[in-house]
């Protein structure tokens, strides 16, 4: 390879991660809000447009680092920058998130604990069992710190599974040299 041809010298992949992390992360924790103010949070459909909106935003990264690079991109170049958007989107993404719900609008939070409970309880469990639940979600998971824990882990094992699959997809392996 000859590095002084701009032509076979690979693209940089760090200001294309940092970019589209924070573009992937403001855009769905935008929605999020969305569904916060709306109340539809806890919609499974409304849901997965977040992971909609994750997926066409990581196909255009991929692809501009492709046209970027040659109209070239391993697989594994592709998985480690989906990978680590992944892991930083939902960093950023969860942080917010945990901000919101801590220091503007808790409501939400009260309103999981309620549904929860209700669910529980038209369950048949008894009250005992609810109770015991209820105590891990109050103290957790329904906290700032449980939905900045679980959307993060959340996120990175969603975005490694996407990013494999994307990278499969969207490779395109270099030419041979002659």
């Amino acid at each position: 390879m000859n590095v002084n041809n701009p032509e076979t010298v690979p693209v940089s992949k760090w200001p294309i991660i940092w970019k589209f992390s924070f573009i992937i992360a403001g855009c769905t924790f935008a929605y999020t809000l969305v569904l916060y103010l709306t109340g539809l949070y806890a919609s499974f459909g409304m849901g997965l447009l977040s992971l909609v909106i994750t997926i066409v935003l990581l196909v255009v990264c991929l692809r501009k680092y492709r046209s970027l690079n040659n109209n070239s991109m391993t697989f594994g170049t592709a998985a480690v920058i989906g990978i680590l958007i992944s892991i930083i989107a939902s960093a950023i993404h969860s942080a917010l998130n945990a901000v919101y719900l801590a220091f503007i609008d808790d409501s939400t939070l009260i309103a999981m604990t309620e549904t929860t409970m209700r669910a529980l309880e038209d369950s048949g469990m008894n009250g005992d069992q609810i109770e015991m639940i209820m105590g891990l979600y109050k103290n957790f998971l329904f906290t700032p710190i449980g939905i900045f824990v679980t959307g993060i882990i959340s996120g990175v094992i969603g975005g490694v599974i996407i990013s494999l699959i994307l990278a499969a997809i969207l490779k395109k392996d270099p030419p041979l040299a002659a």
